[in-house]
């Protein structure tokens, strides 16, 4: 849940600060970039992408990386909750967690064209009531 919340908080920044641009209080977006979050994990030797709870609840090994949408890395903790793991399986974690982020960019990306289209089709300002 919190690599979830990580990267669906990046879309609320995104819209508030896009607010505060259309209401004149900044004059561009202060984001630089996408981020998003994913959890990843291995069982039994099979890399997991996005473990739900009993997944991760028996994971040997569990990590959470979080990215930018230019690849770069913002933050990375794993555990070996069971049994410690290999520099190969590192690797194939690291792969499957940037596979990950980058779909979480794309469908950021594509929510806010969504947002965008929305607010093109619908008044800037709230209707009055009679």
């Amino acid at each position: 849940t919190r690599t979830a919340a990580i990267t669906g908080a990046w879309l609320a920044l995104w819209q508030c600060c896009r607010h505060l641009q259309a209401k004149g209080a900044c004059a561009k977006l202060p984001l630089r970039d996408h981020v998003a979050a994913v959890s990843v994990g291995l069982r039994r030797g099979d890399a997991l992408l996005d473990l739900d709870y009993a997944e991760d609840k028996n994971a040997d090994v569990d990590a959470n990386f979080v990215w930018t949408g230019s690849g770069a890395l913002v933050e990375v903790q794993a555990s070996a909750e069971r049994e410690a793991f290999s520099e190969a399986q590192w690797q194939q974690l690291w792969q499957l967690a940037r596979q990950g982020a980058e779909k979480l960019v794309q469908q950021q990306k594509a929510a806010l064209d969504q947002f965008l289209a929305a607010q093109e089709k619908s008044p800037t300002t709230p209707p009055t009531n009679p």
